[in-house]
């Protein structure tokens, strides 16, 4: 994976990180030390939502200098639930989440489903369609 590294102004965002790793430094600062990433530019770097109703909850284990978990491409969050990229229902935006839900989220989300298995879930936390 290719490092870039950044001079951050305070108060400065990182918007896209296109799946480079980025090492982030506050301004003078040569390099002595690391900038702390919040979890929300994290998950905004990946275009998980991070508002509306389903919006992504990583496990309360994790932390924003460990890569976000995932299995078979999908990420996964603090319910066992695994989003998967997926083609756009929404005008505007160039994909949606497929929500593959777990026991547990088949348990709180899965009357929301039309099978009860998955949700199509648009970049801002809303359900596309059932």
């Amino acid at each position: 994976m290719k490092n870039i590294l950044l001079s951050l102004m305070p108060g400065g965002k990182i918007t896209r990180m296109g799946g480079k790793k980025i090492l982030a430094f506050a301004k003078g600062n040569k390099g002595g030390g690391k900038a702390v990433l919040s979890k929300k530019s994290v998950f905004k770097n990946a275009q998980l939502p991070t508002s509306g109703k389903i919006r992504y909850v990583p496990s309360s284990s994790w932390t924003p200098s460990q890569p976000l978990p995932k299995i078979n491409g999908g990420y996964i969050d603090k319910f066992g639930n695994v989003r998967k990229k997926g083609p756009s229902r929404t005008k505007g935006q160039s994909f949606e989440w497929d929500v593959q839900l777990s026991k547990t989220g088949k348990n709180q989300l899965g009357h929301l489903s039309r099978d009860g298995s998955h949700l199509n879930v648009s970049l801002d936390g809303k359900i596309t369609h059932k």
